[in-house]
């Protein structure tokens, strides 16, 4: 296992590039200065038919963003992603298919 350290909000390294059959991340989204950019990399460096699984602390659709400001403060974000905003980015950004799985 080779790992390297990086910045994903630098962008990532072009030797990435269709090097990768899964990329999993497990609650860091939420602090990513553009997840378009971020989503479209992950796709770039995913080897044909690979696959982006994540989890995140999202609020729910609908929420308001006042309700969630305390949270957002304490977790170095300044907005939750919604369910629908992740779906609509997937497609967006050039995924195939997303889904959605609530367990809260």
């Amino acid at each position: 296992v080779d790992v390297k350290l990086c910045n994903f909000n630098d962008g990532l390294p072009e030797e990435f590039t269709g090097k990768f059959t899964h990329v999993i991340s497990c609650e860091v989204l939420c602090h990513a200065a553009s997840k378009p950019g971020l989503f479209k990399d992950l796709q770039r460096i995913l080897k044909p038919g690979g696959a982006f699984v994540f989890t995140d602390i999202m609020g729910a659709d609908g929420a308001d963003e006042k309700v969630l400001k305390d949270f957002t403060d304490r977790n170095a974000t300044t907005k939750m992603a919604r369910p629908s905003e992740y779906l609509e980015l997937l497609k967006e950004t050039g995924y195939k298919q997303g889904s959605f799985m609530d367990f809260s």
